[in-house]
């Protein structure tokens, strides 16, 4: 019946973000009952080092939320794309665009709304699915009430039917439900946070303006459009009543004086058509191979699984370290592989599944980790190694697992992710303080010399795509760099992050 379509990305937009997009998801999944309903959320550019938002706050959905939840993610490379010169973090036109044309063709209705919204249907017998249902075909606004952030903010977030049931008296009792008038194709004021759409007609006059990369009067921009194609639209108010949960407490981006906006007259007062003939039917990232999260159990295993079902487990409650101080420099070429690895596979975790990891270097342990790690929990991901660590008395083994790709210089125009690991191996010594060090031979010095040049060519291999446009830069990853002879280099030469010795992992991007 209904496909509700929302975005956003995993930051921290605006005023206690998590919470009330919790609330409103959950609300909006408890008016919905008809078997097709979904809600799909498009999260927009966030980093690949971080889950999407819906992953995010899945804790804080209900079972209902997670199983209507569809979450298509729009990564940073697809976004520059696409965003056409913005230089905003997510674009709405785009991304209801990319859920509009994902969306079920069973549906008969497009409800475009935001994640910061509480529907509540006034008649309390009935659902959004089957008010909807009896709807003659046509375009529909229903007028937005505000809530004050110490009012939402005291809802509970996993109690939605608490939260609408209080909204049936609250906005009485609190003079909340104030109907802002406004012109005629959109009715009412802030018309975003409720546009019914029949799918059909969404289609026919192409989506919503991609042309449209600033900030504010999309939502207006396709009222005005619906407006010429139907020559009216029609209210809901005596049907539906929708709150929205205030955030301008802190005021976000597009809230603040002299933000930059869409030009109303041209993308609204001065439409002559609803049609967008120089969009063509290539809106919503048409031909886009795009990720679709599930929340509802179908996914992958979780992380933990992963892990525990690679790593053997420690027998003692903790393990000591020396990591600080000259005694103990270079002593983490020695570090612990399996310390180390849940670290390691954290960066890799929420990276895109067609991605190239290049390792480099010559622990063997780590490698054999990786590929199950890989083989598990993202088997389209390719795995690379520098043929210049591999044989040798302390290189890597000939018969690497299956997925390890053996390459040589290409290396660096392949790989999206490159993992440099200081770890030594060979023989271990221990000096007068009992710290274990690697033992100084002509081995050691040429693992150096060779991990030294690796980093070198990576970073000759990075700036010399620095420049191109929509090319994102790559993710560098050191193992055992921390207070260890690779730590001046990663220091010098990249914008690596101040990580907890414990980790012995850090991530950056080229200085």
């Amino acid at each position: 019946m209904i496909s509700v379509v929302m975005y956003g990305r995993n930051d921290s937009y605006s005023y206690n973000l998590h919470k009330r997009a919790a609330i409103s998801i959950n609300a909006l999944a408890e008016v919905l009952d008809d078997p097709a309903d979904e809600i799909i959320f498009v999260d927009c550019n966030t980093p690949d080092l971080t889950p999407t938002f819906p992953e995010a706050i899945a804790d804080t959905l209900t079972e209902r939320a997670r199983s209507l939840l569809r979450a298509i993610r729009i990564r940073p490379a697809a976004y520059d794309r696409h965003k056409r010169g913005s230089t905003l973090p997510a674009l709405d036109a785009l991304s209801r665009n990319v859920a509009i044309r994902r969306s079920n063709p069973e549906n008969r209705w497009i409800l475009s709304t935001n994640s910061d919204v509480a529907l509540v249907v006034r008649d309390a017998t009935r659902s959004l699915s089957s008010v909807v249902a009896e709807l003659a075909d046509g375009f529909y606004e229903t007028p937005r009430f505000e809530l004050p952030e110490a009012l939402w903010e005291s809802f509970d977030r996993l109690d939605p039917r608490g939260t609408i049931a209080a909204l049936r008296t609250l906005g009485s009792d609190l003079h909340l439900n104030e109907a802002i008038a406004t012109a005629p194709y959109c009715l009412y004021d802030s018309p975003g946070d409720f546009q019914l759409i029949l799918r059909s007609q969404f289609f026919e006059i192409g989506g919503m303006n991609e042309e449209m990369v600033r900030a504010w009067h999309t939502d207006s921009n396709v009222a005005a459009r619906l407006y010429l194609l139907n020559s009216v639209t029609r209210s809901l108010v005596d049907n539906v009543f929708c709150y929205h949960c205030s955030h301008t407490r802190i005021p976000p981006l597009h809230h603040r004086p002299h933000s930059d906006g869409n030009d109303f007259s041209r993308f609204v007062l001065g439409l002559q058509t609803p049609l967008l003939p120089d969009q063509g039917d290539t809106w919503g990232m048409a031909g886009e191979e795009l990720e679709e999260v599930r929340l509802d159990g179908g996914g992958r295993a979780q992380f933990a699984d992963v892990m525990r079902h690679l790593l053997p487990g420690e027998l003692q409650p903790y393990t000591r370290e020396v990591v600080y101080g000259q005694p103990a420099f270079d002593h983490l070429q020695l570090y612990d592989v399996e310390h180390a690895f849940p670290h390691l596979a954290n960066l890799i975790w929420c990276q895109p599944p067609s991605s190239v990891i290049a390792y480099v270097g010559r622990n063997t342990a780590l490698v054999s980790l990786l590929s199950g790690f890989l083989h598990v929990a993202m088997p389209e991901v390719t795995l690379l190694v520098h043929e210049s660590f591999v044989g040798g008395a302390f290189g890597l083994p000939e018969d690497l697992p299956a997925r390890c790709n053996v390459v040589g210089a290409q290396m660096y125009g392949l790989a999206d992710v490159f993992i440099v690991d200081a770890f030594a191996g060979g023989m271990p010594v221990a000096s007068s303080d009992g710290v274990v060090f690697p033992e100084e031979t002509d081995d050691l010095a040429e693992l150096h010399r060779k991990l030294a040049a690796a980093i070198a060519d990576g970073l000759v291999a990075e700036r010399s795509r620095g420049g191109e446009e929509g090319i994102a830069r790559r993710l560098f990853i050191f193992m055992g760099a921390d207070a260890t002879w690779m730590g001046d280099l990663v220091t010098c030469y990249f914008d690596a992050v101040k990580v907890p010795p414990t980790n012995h992992v850090k991530q950056g991007f080229v200085a």
